[in-house]
């Protein structure tokens, strides 16, 4: 009887399964990474997410030489946001 059991969730696995099959051998799908989050955020040792600051590329002529000193230092992605990265980073 458990034999049976298990033959058939075996069956249901193989079937209705998201992984790629090439001569019955099971492959698990390769998790893609978001090739713009990859460019614009890295990690720290902590592991906690480094961003850049936006407003830095152009019409510099008007911001400070304060702020545009300061829009230059990396900061931290908030902790809201911090799932969604990790997701597009394929960190779960």
């Amino acid at each position: 009887m458990l034999g049976i059991v298990l033959l058939k969730l075996q069956n249901f696995w193989f079937n209705h399964t998201k992984c790629n099959y090439s001569n019955k051998i099971l492959k698990m799908p390769k998790v893609k990474i978001n090739p713009g989050a990859k460019k614009r955020f890295s990690l720290t040792g902590t592991g906690k997410i480094k961003r850049k600051h936006a407003y830095k590329s152009h019409i510099l002529t008007k911001k400070s030489k304060k702020r545009k000193r300061n829009l230059g230092y990396y900061g931290e992605v908030a902790k809201t946001d911090s799932r969604n990265v990790k997701q597009l980073l394929g960190m779960k």
